[in-house]
């Protein structure tokens, strides 16, 4: 091969030439360069290394592009940019040995140099990547075993399999590669255990999750075999896949973990309905948003009834019982859109999205059927409950809290004509259209024969 490659030793001048002039006509490519005096010295420069690699052993070769390669990672060239430009290069070449007659017994040749050259410079952005991932996965080890948070368990243990790993790489031995089994990793228990279930809950979620860790071990899987033939370019690719899988599924699981631990803070440890810490926030952005599209909005207020009887005559446990059966249902009953809260000790508020008035009574009207039907087992204790419910539409010049006092008022009323019934309208709240007191009309609401407790 050495032969055939002698001749193109004469012909680099005028390759070079044309190279960096194709290379400073393209926008991409010329932002690497800084003026005249750098492009002349550093064209002269890899016209001169690439006189000596057409001399020189393979070892040598090799050497001298790991080396080259690592220069270009350490200074922020990606590999796909020097890649392509040896392919320019290798263009430039033929473009001018096409008028040498022996051209073609060194086409060969050609290619296989210019091959070996991409694929030993690729081997030195591996070395260089893992070099630099091994220094930040020690210090974000070092930051994750300070942490006493559930998710830290999971992503040392990635991190462990990807060092590990990346030593193998490094290494070249495939005897120091960890478990490549897909089905013994350590996502792949983990999601397949109660604990997933509880912080990743949707099955969609989780088959994302499996669908990227199987992903990663296939791509860690085939690593080896490139590496084996010497195709750095390809295995440079695989790692990096494996790198930013593992990077993605360690983001995933701590933003599930972390949504869950937020959603923790803000929920209702009993009932697990959302807590007023939230309703200000929500209800403000539900409000503006209906505001803006001109949609309706409205908002329920529901209050067990009796429900200090409850807790007098039967106990707290109880009572918290009831709240939890009670607040089940009505997550039920409302839509993915929806947002239910534990407003108060036995006060619940929902905030109903796209909703008008009548559309909200009527959803308390099931609600309020539901409950009044249900006969509520509380550790062998059979209760029959009801409830009461004040319903208002949102104006689109009030504020929020307006809304609220609306729906508060209504619920009032609906206590005072009886209790177990729905209150909507202001005619039925007790006040004329003008917001002003009006005589008490007849009791309207529904009657039961179930015995309250």
């Amino acid at each position: 091969m050495q032969s055939d490659l002698d001749r193109l030793a004469t012909y680099l001048e005028p390759i070079f030439q044309l190279f960096y002039e194709r290379l400073l006509s393209d926008p991409h490519f010329s932002i690497f360069f800084r003026g005249d005096d750098h492009v002349r010295d550093l064209s002269i420069r890899q016209r001169e290394s690439l006189r000596q690699a057409i001399f020189e052993e393979e070892r040598a070769l090799e050497e001298r592009y790991v080396r080259l390669g690592r220069f270009h990672h350490n200074h922020y060239v990606p590999y796909a940019d020097f890649a392509l430009g040896i392919d320019f290069l290798v263009q430039e070449v033929f473009d001018i040995l096409r008028e040498d007659p022996t051209i073609g017994l060194a086409v060969p040749a050609i290619h296989q140099f210019f091959r070996q050259i991409k694929e030993y410079t690729a081997k030195g952005y591996l070395d260089a990547l893992i070099e630099q991932d091994k220094h930040d996965q020690e210090l974000f080890l070092a930051s994750i075993r300070q942490s006493r948070e559930a998710v830290a368990g999971i992503i040392e243990r990635h991190l462990l399999w990807l060092r590990q790993f990346a030593k193998a790489v490094e290494r070249e031995d495939e005897e120091l590669l960890p478990d490549l089994d897909l089905d013994r990793s350590e996502l792949q228990r983990w999601l397949m255990s109660d604990e997933a279930q509880q912080y990743v809950p949707l099955q969609a979620d989780r088959s994302h999750l499996f669908d990227l860790n199987r992903r990663l071990f296939t791509d860690a899987s085939n690593l080896f075999y490139f590496i084996k033939h010497r195709h750095y370019g390809e295995a440079l690719m695989l790692y990096e896949k494996v790198n930013r899988y593992l990077l993605t599924l360690n983001n995933a699981v701590t933003v599930f973990f972390t949504r869950f631990k937020v959603q923790e803070l803000v929920r209702d440890p009993l009932t697990g309905l959302f807590n007023r810490k939230l309703l200000d926030d929500t209800l403000n952005q539900r409000v503006r948003l209906a505001q803006l599209s001109r949609r309706p909005f409205a908002l329920v207020i529901a209050d067990i009834d009796d429900f200090k009887g409850i807790n007098d005559s039967h106990g707290h446990l109880t009572g918290d019982c009831v709240l939890r059966q009670v607040a089940e249902l009505m997550q039920r009953y409302i839509r993915s859109s929806d947002t239910a809260f534990r407003y108060g000790g036995e006060e619940f508020l929902l905030l109903l999205t796209d909703t008008c008035a009548a559309g909200a009574a009527q959803l308390a009207e099931s609600l309020r059927r539901a409950v009044s039907d249900t006969c509520f087992d509380c550790n062998g204790l059979r209760l029959k409950v009801t409830l009461s419910l004040g319903v208002a539409e949102m104006t689109h010049e009030e504020h929020p809290r307006q809304l609220i006092e609306r729906a508060d008022r209504h619920l009032y009323a609906a206590k005072h004509r009886g209790k177990n019934c729905v209150v909507h309208h202001p005619t039925d709240a007790g006040e004329s259209a003008n917001g002003q007191p009006r005589p008490q009309l007849p009791p309207l609401c529904p009657q039961t024969d179930l015995p309250l407790p």
